[in-house]
């Protein structure tokens, strides 16, 4: 079984991040934080010479001083996919969260994840779950 390291190698996904100069700062920990945006690139094997991409925002701490890498941003995807897994309702998934149900910033957060996932889904070109597709085909060093 291959490492996640290692599927991204196979799969050719590489990352560009980019300082993210839209960003505004909603709090102490934003102001301080480095904030990119990443976009993941890998062949598209049905396309001759094509590529399927996906952009995302990803924020790190302000002691982390590189940009973050293909793993890293694969690995909070994929952790972030797994939280909504298995079609997993709103209310079950706040309860789980220690979110209120009734909380619209609670079920932007979901709505976002869910919209991510599907965008990862789409990049991966997975039918399934990405979450799932990957995990069950990766050894868990993330």
């Amino acid at each position: 079984m291959l490492s996640l390291a290692q599927r991204i190698r196979q799969a050719g996904i590489k990352s560009r991040a980019v300082i993210d100069t839209e960003f505004i700062p909603r709090n102490e920990w934003d102001r301080t934080a480095r904030h990119y945006k990443v976009t993941l690139t890998m062949p598209d094997l049905g396309w001759p010479g094509g590529k399927r991409k996906m952009t995302v925002s990803y924020h790190m701490g302000s002691a982390l001083k590189k940009p973050p890498t293909a793993l890293e941003v694969m690995s909070s995807l994929l952790l972030d996919a797994g939280t909504v897994a298995y079609g997993q309702k709103f209310p079950e998934w706040a309860d789980d969260f220690g979110y209120d149900s009734d909380s619209i910033k609670a079920r932007d957060l979901y709505d976002a994840c869910r919209e991510q996932t599907e965008e990862l889904r789409n990049f991966l070109l997975t039918d399934r779950d990405p979450w799932i597709t990957w995990l069950e085909q990766t050894e868990n060093d993330y």
